[in-house]
């Protein structure tokens, strides 16, 4: 008879029948109580392979000890829903899962955190900066202060898995961040201004554009 591997967990027939198997976890960090993962099945061997499926999800999200460490998605979903999202508004916390969502699990979510390297960080801001227009649809180029924005999220995630001991240190902070170019902004004239003004037509748009122009105050002024 194979005996089971260390870990694996312990399996016992119910009195109602079928099997339980369990296994220990992590005391729960308020109180130090004991806990356990539980699953049964109708066989011993489907009590085992739920029990199993079981671990590998606290295991995949870090919340349970691993040889290896979790995918960077992994970690990004469990962070959102269980660090950030106490912390901060529903507005916030929205914005924090768009950048999640739309930048960094595309680029680099299937790396394990433990495997993270600079090389990693620049291949997401070359995900993000230079777009791909052989995708459907086509991906466009997102500007520097975009890839600055992951970064800056990234970071965080990263340094909360620190926090969690996940992690032994944070690879952000082996690498160089993405240096935001800023683009001059470009302005009218006073020749210029004074051209789109006299080719308005209609009265009240006349006035606004001159109001604007020659008061400088901004659009939600002007349209009170």
């Amino acid at each position: 008879m194979a005996r089971r591997t260390h870990g694996s967990g312990s399996v016992y027939p119910e009195r109602t029948g079928g099997y339980r198997a369990t296994c220990e976890l992590p005391p729960e960090p308020a109180t130090g109580k004991r806990r356990r993962l539980v699953a049964r099945g109708r066989t011993k061997a489907i009590a085992l392979k739920r029990l199993k499926d079981k671990k590998l999800e606290y295991e995949r999200s870090g919340r349970m000890p691993s040889q290896t460490t979790p995918y960077l998605k992994d970690w990004l979903d469990r962070w959102l829903d269980e660090i950030v999202k106490p912390r901060l508004r529903p507005s916030t916390l929205a914005t924090y899962r768009s950048v999640v969502e739309a930048l960094i699990k595309p680029a680099i979510g299937g790396v394990r955190l433990g495997r993270l390297e600079p090389k990693h960080f620049r291949m997401m801001e070359e995900y993000i900066t230079k777009g791909d227009d052989t995708c459907d649809p086509p991906r466009r180029p997102r500007s520097s202060a975009t890839a600055g924005s992951a970064w800056r999220t990234l970071h965080k995630a990263l340094d909360d898995a620190v926090k969690e001991g996940i992690i032994e240190s944070n690879p952000c902070d082996r690498a160089e961040a993405p240096r935001v170019v800023y683009t001059e902004r470009k302005i009218l004239t006073p020749a210029q201004a004074g051209q789109l003004i006299n080719a308005e037509t209609d009265v009240m748009w006349h006035l606004m554009w001159r109001l604007a122009y020659e008061t400088g105050m901004r659009q939600g002024s002007v349209l009170v």
